[in-house]
């Protein structure tokens, strides 16, 4: 990296800094180095000038950081604009209903007998606790339970006015979703 190169100054005097004192035009005490008229911080100084003196014994002497290159390089060209089309938007996440297995006709036809309940797949397989979720907490124990049960339906039906806990391999929610179907199917 080949740096411009400074000027030549003398050598800082701090002596001759600290008893010259230059004032400003309001009166206050500025930078003893010639072209800077910065507030004075110490020694004659301003803070930048203080600085650099504190750190490098000079006053004068720039970080080789802050200094210009003697050759710039060429600035980078940035990319062309793209031309053409725009990006095709993405599709929506599908997502699954989880009513899809239903089959309304069945479930308006189906009459749950007294003995449903000893041929349930969850009968002393599941804890109770899976059935009736709180909060957030996802019941996946009881409806992967329910989607092998022989009798799924009849469950449904026997409690579709229930709204707590899972029936049927569904929700209290999905349950007055069928019983809307349900409703509608008759009317037409």
């Amino acid at each position: 990296m080949r740096l411009v190169p400074t000027e030549e100054r003398p050598a800082f005097d701090v002596a001759a800094s600290t008893r010259t004192i230059r004032r400003g035009p309001n009166g206050e005490r500025v930078c003893f180095l010639d072209g800077c008229g910065g507030l004075h911080r110490c020694k004659g100084l301003c803070g930048m000038h203080c600085k650099r003196w504190i750190r490098w014994g000079d006053p004068h002497r720039v970080d080789p950081r802050y200094l210009r290159r003697a050759d710039p390089a060429a600035p980078k060209p940035k990319p062309p604009k793209r031309i053409g089309r725009p990006p095709k938007p993405k599709p929506a996440p599908v997502r699954r209903d989880p009513l899809a297995w239903l089959d309304i006709d069945r479930l308006a036809n189906t009459v749950p007998t007294d003995r449903w309940a000893t041929d349930a797949a969850c009968r002393a397989r599941v804890p109770t606790a899976h059935y009736y979720p709180e909060g957030s907490t996802l019941p996946k124990l009881a409806l992967a339970t329910c989607e092998v049960c022989p009798v799924r339906y009849d469950c449904l039906a026997t409690a579709l006015y229930d709204e707590h806990g899972i029936w049927g391999g569904t929700n209290g929610r999905q349950r007055k979703r069928i019983r809307r179907q349900l409703t509608e199917r008759r009317s037409a």
